[in-house]
Formats: structure tokens, sequence, C-alpha cells
């Protein structure tokens, strides 16, 4: 008898497991490419591996979510060329440090390849920007919100019934506002993902 009363609540609880993946979570670690005016302040930085973002996603519709996303890139570039300004010259290490955290709601829309899945979309909202300079014990910096689109494509490719692994990538801009410049960079991410 107790057999039974496990076989049954196992089954209701994997029904209800089955019935419940409506929603989508996220979370990717991000490698990211600077472009136009970010790659221009930051003088020398290609790359930048220090990234993380996470999704909630929720179906409203045959293959498609509406959600949010939260994300934080971290940028650094530096040089010794010397800075002049009228008269004035200085010299020393500039060290250059942005920050794009960008808070969006998203929609996308998926197509089933085989066992995986591969989606795209887009989000809209506000990103948090703080741009600073060091120059030896001296800094500026602009910290601003402005507003921001993000397109992405990804991959969702099965590891588990309800687990992926998630590649994706994202062009992020900021567009410019009074105080910032445009942001625009390109963040590739690997992550997990999973439905329930």
């Amino acid at each position: 008898m107790k057999k039974l009363v496990y076989t049954i609540v196992a089954l209701i609880a994997f029904s209800g497991l089955i019935n419940a993946q409506d929603r989508f979570a996220k979370l990717t670690w991000e490698i990211s490419l600077p472009m136009g005016d970010l790659d221009e302040f930051l003088v020398n930085e290609n790359v930048s591996f220090g990234g993380i973002s996470y999704d909630y996603r929720k179906i409203v519709k045959e293959n498609i979510t509406v959600g949010g996303n939260i994300s934080w890139n971290f940028f650094n570039g530096s040089t010794r060329e010397e800075l002049v300004s009228g008269t004035t010259t200085v010299s020393g290490l500039r060290q250059f440090y942005f920050n794009a955290i960008p808070i969006m709601v998203n929609a996308h829309y998926y197509k089933d390849i085989g066992e995986s899945q591969i989606y795209f979309g887009t989000g809209v909202g506000g990103v948090w920007t703080l741009q600073r300079t060091d120059i030896g014990s001296y800094f500026t910096d602009n910290d601003n919100f402005q507003f921001g689109v993000m397109p992405e494509i990804g991959f969702n490719i099965p590891i588990s019934f309800t687990s992926n692994l998630n590649i994706s990538a994202k062009y992020n801009l900021a567009f410019a506002s009074a105080n910032g410049i445009e942001a625009s960079y390109v963040a590739v991410g690997i992550g997990w993902s999973s439905w329930w």
C-alpha cells in the first residue's frame, strides 16, 4: 500500500512539473566586445571577461515569452600616452573603467531544431552606467541612467529533462544622454537555463 501511495504522489508531482513548465530562467557568464564610443573611451581593451546576466521569462503564447533581464558588464583599459590640455601636459598611467547594468523587459520567439531550441528577441529598458578615469590619485567619474535596447539570439541545448546549456549573443546599446556616452557592446554568453 505504501508503494502505491508513493507512486501516486510521485506521478502527481511529475505531472504537475510537466504542466508547470511555462517559466524559463537563465544565468549566463558573458564575454563582451566594446564598440563605438565605448571602445574609444577604453583606449586599448578589446575584450572583457567580466560579465554576468540573469533572465526570467514566462510563456504567454505558444513559442513566445515575455520577461526581464538584469546584467552587469565591467570594462577597463589603460594607457601611458601623455594627456595635453592647453599648456598643461600630464604623463603617467591613465586607467579607464566602465560599468554597464542593463535592466530590461524582453520578448522572445522560440523554434525547435531537433532536440535543441533557437530563440531570438529583444529587450528594452534602462542602463545604469558608471564611467571613470583615474590618473594617479586623481579621478573623474560620470554616473548616468540611459535608455537602452538589447537584441539577442541564443540556443538551448538540453542536458536534462528541465535544464539546458545556453549559448547566446546580445548587442547592448545605451543611447547617448546629456552626460553619458553612447555605450555599445556585443556580449557572448554561455550558461545554464531551465524550464519549470
